[in-house]
């Protein structure tokens, strides 16, 4: 006689993906708040659409953000430039309304160890976009998502540079982000596919940070004007 009680399946959610859809509904509210009191100050929305965003930059405009802007910008040297050059002050005008708490991934080159990195646009940011949908750019999914963050080597203008960022990304870009190392853990652990799959998952539940809580900031521009432009890194060093 059955005590009323369903068996819980395998595909029911634990406690504690209850509890991060749980967070991550609160911030998706959150964030629509931000982002609709945004909206009533910013010029540019993300129902414009970028034909619209794209229209607010004179091609001499875009040419020059196009020049001057950098993944990362040194305070120094723009203190000192910005005096005198008015194309490096509005880049950073520009570089200053990026939002960084995300970066978007660009996995098209990953069996190479190549991942390329760009910040989010205004549009990207109102839309969730590498926050509530995954960072991978070619990809929507927005379940399961998880935060890596990732020491990202490059060189720009002839200098090496190098910072922290983060990725939200799903489980499938997740393995992408990490194809190097599976490789590696895979060719250790060739003769023991059990092991294998044991390393993989608890180097990728190793790699997860936590996320705090996110205002809503704005940057501008559509994707023409992007971050990787001049800083093409070679791959995402995790």
């Amino acid at each position: 006689m059955s005590n009323g009680k369903r068996k819980r399946s395998r595909d029911d959610p634990t406690s504690d993906e209850r509890r991060k859809k749980s967070a991550t509904d609160a911030k998706k509210k959150q964030h629509k708040s931000y982002m609709k009191d945004f909206k009533k100050w910013s010029k540019t929305s993300s129902t414009t659409g970028a034909t619209a965003a794209a229209a607010e930059w004179l091609t001499e405009d875009e040419a020059t953000l196009r020049e001057k802007h950098q993944f990362l910008r040194n305070d120094d040297a723009d203190a000192v430039d910005g005096a005198k050059d008015w194309k490096v002050r509005m880049a950073v005008r520009y570089y200053q309304k990026l939002f960084k708490e995300y970066a978007l991934a660009d996995f098209s080159r990953y069996t190479d160890g190549k991942v390329g990195l760009r910040w989010r646009t205004e549009r990207e940011v109102i839309d969730g976009k590498g926050q509530f949908v995954c960072g991978n750019k070619a990809c929507d999914a927005s379940e399961g998502l998880e935060s890596y963050e990732v020491l990202f080597a490059y060189v720009e203008h002839g200098e090496k540079k190098q910072c922290l960022v983060k990725l939200r990304v799903c489980r499938a870009c997740a393995l992408k982000l990490f194809h190097r190392k599976i490789l590696e853990i895979q060719s250790r652990h060739r003769h023991d596919k059990v092991a294998a799959h044991v390393d993989v998952q608890n180097m990728l539940q190793g790699k997860q940070v936590d996320d705090d809580d996110d205002d809503g900031h704005d940057d501008d521009g559509d994707d023409n004007a992007r971050g990787d432009d001049n800083a093409r890194g070679d791959n995402a060093k995790v």
